[in-house]
């Protein structure tokens, strides 16, 4: 079945627009379980079953793989077999009643506004690359943004004039306001890279010039957590959940907090917590420890 999983995964990136993550984490969970079948006889799509199924997510759970695992990979063989389906390649859904596992959802982490300052503070902004990491903390925690949108942002995405920036999606683009302490970072970082005569469109650059990876944020947010005394590793993720905790606990509502962080549905917004109904961004300048 590779062939099979190989268009699979080209339909879910041509027509379906899967970013780079939803596709790995398809071929990952795929590869595997089409390992499985072959060591078990079947060769053939039409000859799985809901039993195989049943068994590969029980062998799993036996070899101490999470529930959120064992999750995704149902997830993952279910989108591949109704593609199938689509397909004319497989009659009926073998996971129709296949339930996933109750996966409980831990609190999120987050910093203390007293942490917060601390970090917003850490950089040294007597070297370039001081300035360039205290406006890229300051706006992550001004906007929420998730380490994928920090890394694709490009300078013409950011209005200092009105305070905002366009975090563009797939679907959709946002527009998220980033609040003064944040707008003054961004000047200051900015007029700094004109200095420098950097010509590049990105917003945040590596050491050599290229535009800002996951990986480069994510060695920057563990530097800077290391710095102020952090026991955990700091993640853009703690970050995220911060900008939305200090936001809700000053009043914010779910609806205003659902479009500033980007969420196709209010389900993972009330992950944070249940709160009134207001105007976006009057709520960001009301409820914003740093607007």
């Amino acid at each position: 079945m590779e062939k099979e999983i190989e268009d699979f995964l080209i339909y879910q990136k041509n027509i379906k627009n899967a970013t780079k993550n939803t596709l790995s984490a398809y071929r990952t969970d795929l590869k595997k379980w089409n390992s499985f079948l072959q060591e078990n006889g079947v060769n053939e799509s039409k000859k799985i079953t809901e039993t195989q199924i049943n068994s590969y997510l029980l062998l799993q759970e036996k070899e101490g793989k999470s529930k959120a695992t064992v999750n995704r990979s149902l997830v993952s063989i279910r989108s591949f077999l109704l593609y199938l389906m689509k397909q004319g390649k497989l009659i009926g859904d073998p996971t129709e009643r296949i339930k996933p596992p109750k996966v409980e959802v831990a609190p999120p982490k987050y910093l203390t506004k007293e942490q917060v300052l601390a970090l917003l503070s850490a950089p040294d902004c007597k070297t370039k690359r001081g300035i360039r990491d205290k406006a890229m903390l300051e706006l992550m925690y001004a906007t929420g943004m998730k380490v994928s949108e920090v890394g694709g942002l490009k300078k013409e995405d950011i209005n200092l004039k009105f305070g905002c920036v366009t975090v563009r999606e797939i679907k959709k683009n946002r527009v998220v306001p980033i609040g003064q302490a944040a707008r003054e970072s961004l000047e200051t970082y900015l007029e700094s890279e004109k200095q420098g005569n950097n010509e590049s469109p990105y917003l945040f650059l590596g050491r050599q010039g290229e535009p800002m990876t996951r990986q480069g944020v994510w060695k920057i947010m563990k530097y800077y957590g290391k710095l102020i005394g952090l026991e955990e590793d700091l993640t853009p993720q703690v970050i995220r959940n911060s900008f939305a905790i200090h936001m809700i606990e000053n009043g914010a509502d779910l609806n205003s907090m659902k479009e500033l962080m980007g969420h196709s549905n209010i389900t993972a917004t009330q992950h944070y917590t249940k709160q009134r109904v207001g105007e976006t961004f009057g709520t960001y300048q009301k409820t914003h420890p740093r607007a």
